[in-house]
């Protein structure tokens, strides 16, 4: 549904395949200048820590064999979340990860996309395929998923149009940068075709900051639904 638009246009082809499967890619021709590496499993936050894990490095892996096989650029998507708990803001990309527990399977993301970044970075060093990984920091538009996949907008947007309760999990005062998902591929574009990008880490984002509090409440006013701002406070698991 998502690509509905685009699929009589003559430059787009779509195919649906598993990127953790080898036999997904043997059939495809090798003419690619640049493979853009953007499927993944997200955040497992209520379980399914060992799909995280297992796809994300399996797919990833897959992808860079094949630009190895086709000679060409490899751009891979990471996350923000690889810079963990570290308390510095804003994050640079240079800064370090500050991974938690491996006991808590929240991490399991964080850690998939580091090690996918590592494995892209070795390519390039034992095979010489040029790699980008692009660090995302909330990237949101139309046709957003409406749930947490999606981020905390969805969640929200969805609670005050049907009159419920926004759940925030902690205080509600820890910020997060959003970044429309314009800016988003224009980020991915520059390091598909940027020569200087070959090799390099990014951050893709905005530098403004929102509390997830005052997102709450923004988004409460641009929707101007009758009644007050309903909010649940979750504490953190």
């Amino acid at each position: 549904e998502n690509i509905a638009a685009h699929l009589g246009h003559d430059a787009f082809r779509f195919l649906q395949k598993d990127v953790t499967e080898w036999s997904s890619f043997q059939d495809l021709e090798r003419n690619f200048d640049c493979v853009v590496h953007l499927a993944a499993f997200k955040i497992p936050r209520y379980g399914k820590a060992i799909d995280t894990l297992r796809i994300n490095y399996r797919g990833t892996d897959n992808l860079l064999e094949f630009a190895r096989q086709a000679g060409c650029k490899c751009v891979i998507a990471s996350t923000s979340d690889v810079y963990g708990r570290n308390p510095k803001l804003p994050f640079s990309e240079p800064d370090d990860s500050v991974i938690g527990s491996s006991k808590v399977a929240r991490w399991s993301y964080a850690v998939s996309k580091l090690f996918d970044e590592h494995l892209a970075f070795a390519y390039q060093e034992s095979y010489g395929v040029p790699v980008t990984a692009l660090r995302f920091f909330g990237s949101y538009g139309p046709r957003h998923h409406l749930s947490w996949w999606g981020g905390p907008q969805s969640v929200f947007i969805e609670a005050v149009l049907n009159d419920q309760e926004i759940p925030i999990h902690g205080d509600g005062l820890q910020t997060r940068s959003f970044t429309y998902v314009n800016d988003t591929v224009a980020g991915i574009y520059a390091a598909m075709v940027k020569p200087e990008a070959n090799g390099e880490i990014f951050n893709i984002g905005s530098n403004h900051e929102i509390t997830i509090l005052d997102l709450a409440k923004l988004i409460k006013r641009l929707c101007n639904t009758p009644g007050e701002l309903r909010i649940k406070f979750v504490p953190y698991a």
